[in-house]
C-alpha cells in the first residue's frame, strides 16, 4: 500500500508541473499579442468591426457595411453635393477613398490639406436614380491630428 500511495503523489506533482508551463506559455502569448496590437500601423485602427485595409475597401467597399472605424488621412479634396459633402481623403498607405459627410452633421470645419482623425461608419445608400451603393463610408466624428 505504501508503494500505491507514493505513486499517487508523484502523479499529483507531474499534474502541477503541467499546470505551470501552461499558465507560463498562457502569460507568453498574452504578451506578444499585446505587443502585436501595440505595433499595429495606426490608419488601419479600429472602432469595432475589424480592422480598416483602405486596399480591401478599395476592392470590395461592401465589406465595410454595418461596421465603425477610425481611420487617419490627409484631405485631397472637399466637394459639396447640396448641403453634404463628399470629403476625398489620402490615407497613410496612399489610397484615395472619399467619405461622406452628410448635411447637419456639424462638420464644416473640414478643409483640403489638413490631417484628421476620421470615425467612420460603413452604410448602404441609394443615388438620386434610385440605383443601391454598397460600403458607403459615412464621417460621424472628426478630430484634427
Amino acid at each position: 500500500m505504501a508503494r500505491a500511495s507514493r505513486r499517487k503523489s508523484k502523479g499529483k506533482g507531474t499534474n502541477g508541473l503541467y499546470i505551470g508551463v501552461a499558465a507560463i506559455g498562457g502569460g507568453i502569448l498574452v504578451v506578444l499579442a499585446m505587443l502585436l496590437f501595440a505595433t499595429m500601423d495606426k490608419d488601419t485602427a479600429t472602432v469595432a468591426g475589424g480592422n480598416f485595409s483602405a486596399e480591401q475597401y478599395v476592392k470590395r467597399g461592401s465589406v465595410s457595411v454595418g461596421n465603425t472605424y477610425r481611420i487617419e488621412a490627409s484631405v485631397v479634396e472637399v466637394h459639396s453635393h447640396g448641403s453634404s459633402r463628399i470629403v476625398e481623403v489620402m490615407t497613410n498607405d496612399n489610397y484615395r477613398i472619399g467619405l461622406f459627410v452628410p448635411s447637419g452633421s456639424g462638420f464644416s470645419n473640414i478643409r483640403k490639406g489638413m490631417d484628421y482623425v476620421f470615425t467612420v461608419k460603413g452604410k448602404n445608400g441609394q443615388l438620386e436614380d434610385g440605383s443601391h451603393v454598397k460600403g458607403i463610408l459615412v464621417v460621424v466624428d472628426v478630430e484634427a491630428k
